[in-house]
């Protein structure tokens, strides 16, 4: 069983005039992080999700790809981003 982690719990301080983090940005009809977890989603070498992202956004980010046409059944689970970093947050997603 191969599993992927989609790393969506960014602050976006680098674009701070937008009023939610760049990944939740919507382009083209879509949030950002949909464009990355369509790929996850569609391939053939990866079995099950884990999306580290902050809770109020999880909710969106399903609902985005449901509305984007993608089977999300692969999304197996959902893990808090760390406030060390991506390392943190790689191991959480690891340990959930």
């Amino acid at each position: 069983m191969n599993y992927a982690i989609l790393l969506a719990g960014g602050t976006g301080r680098r674009i701070p005039s937008t009023k939610v983090p760049k990944q939740f940005v919507r382009a083209g009809g879509r949030m950002m992080v949909t464009y990355a977890l369509e790929p996850l989603l569609k391939s053939n070498h990866v079995d099950r999700i884990c999306v580290v992202a902050e809770h109020e956004y999880r909710n969106l980010i399903y609902v985005d790809a449901e509305q984007a046409g993608l089977d999300v059944k692969k999304i197996a689970c959902y893990a808090s981003p760390a406030n060390t970093g991506r390392q943190g947050s790689v191991l959480n997603a690891m340990q959930e």
